[in-house]
Parts: C-alpha cells; sequence; structure tokens
C-alpha cells in the first residue's frame, strides 16, 4: 500500500513547498507566512532555503544573525540572501517564532 501524502494546511501559504512541522525548532505566525506567500518565486526560495540552517545551525555565517536594536530590541533577524530578511523571537527550549520576512529596510 503506497504511503498517503500529507494534505496540505489550508492556512499554510502555497510558497512553502514543504510541511512546516518538519522543522524541529521554527514555529510560524500567520504574518511570517503571508509575507512569505507575497514574495517573488526567487525571493520565496530564498528564504525557504534560510529555514534549514536557521532551524539547525543558526550560527551559519550566511545568516548573518543578530539582536535588533530600539523599539525592535529583543527581536532577531536573520539574512536570507538578495536583501532579504527573517525576523524572530527567541522562545524556551531553543525554539524561535518566525515573525516577518521582507527585503531589508522595507525595500
Amino acid at each position: 500500500m503506497p504511503k498517503s501524502k500529507s494534505k496540505a494546511d489550508p492556512n499554510q501559504s502555497p510558497m512553502v513547498a514543504h510541511d512546516t512541522r518538519a522543522y524541529q525548532t521554527l514555529d510560524f505566525t500567520p504574518t511570517f507566512l503571508t509575507g512569505l506567500a507575497g514574495l517573488s518565486p526567487d525571493d520565496s526560495r530564498r528564504v525557504i532555503r534560510a529555514l534549514a540552517p536557521l532551524d539547525t545551525n543558526e550560527r551559519n555565517r550566511s545568516l548573518r544573525v543578530h539582536e535588533l536594536v530600539g523599539r525592535l530590541e529583543g527581536v532577531w533577524s536573520a539574512s536570507a540572501g538578495g536583501g532579504l530578511r527573517i525576523t524572530f523571537e527567541r522562545l524556551t527550549h531553543g525554539r524561535k517564532i518566525l515573525l516577518t520576512c521582507s527585503h531589508h529596510y522595507g525595500d
């Protein structure tokens, strides 16, 4: 009997081609998924490619993870390349909640 494929989550962005439950430390906000859906296909792929290292090794130099300052204190940023950034907050037990994905500085 062939394995059944999991049904798509109707609340999940169609640009996320894989199951968000596959990540060990990442939780996704609706705002993040909406932002991802609003990006071009190339930009969406860049963000999706950045999720694996953010999940497993956020010290990966390509991510350039750093804490934001000022009114965004407590929020962290990771680069997804091509002027894109992912913002997130740290949760307990090493988990992260992804807040936004957008062009850096709102470009």
